[in-house]
């Protein structure tokens, strides 16, 4: 099964305190290349249950519609949340579990725990193109903002 999860944060929206939807073509070119079995939100904007309530009350509709896709409220994860999962019961606050972690190694260590045996992609403007596949996972991470650079483009003539 495909899994794809979206970022928040000046990647479908501008800021938590700015709850404008992006109109991102390359999130739109990213959905229907992968063309998810389910979709979520894996998103450092939503610290809590009452952010996870604002994003149902206030976003979750309306990002449905735009992109064409329908989010699956069970995979909409707070920070607190990834943070059990990831660093179970080292104490963290928010900002040093996002400083130790960022979103990278978050994403992986969180996927590679909950969703064995499926192919997962994150589309995320904090993060490195990035594909890992082992026997039981596979794990993409995709930037909608910076180009992907290609074999070409790294060796052409100057």
């Amino acid at each position: 099964m495909k899994y794809l999860f979206l970022d928040l944060e000046n990647t479908v929206i501008d800021s938590w305190d700015n709850l404008i939807i992006l109109n991102n073509p390359e999130v739109h070119k990213n959905i229907k290349s992968i063309s998810p079995d389910k979709v979520g939100i894996f998103s450092f904007a939503i610290w809590n249950e009452a952010d996870k309530d604002k994003f149902f009350l206030s976003l979750m509709n309306s990002l449905n519609q735009l992109y064409n896709i329908q989010i699956d409220p069970n995979l909409v994860y707070s920070l607190e949340e990834v943070k059990q999962a990831v660093a179970g019961n080292i104490k963290l606050s928010n900002n040093d579990f996002i400083k130790c972690f960022g979103k990278d190694l978050a994403f992986i260590k969180f996927s590679r725990d909950k969703f064995i045996g499926h192919d997962l992609y994150l589309i995320d403007d904090l993060v490195e193109f990035t594909n890992i596949e082992t026997d039981s996972i596979k794990i993409t991470l995709l930037n909608p903002i910076l180009k992907r650079a290609t074999k070409e483009s790294i060796w052409a003539p100057r």
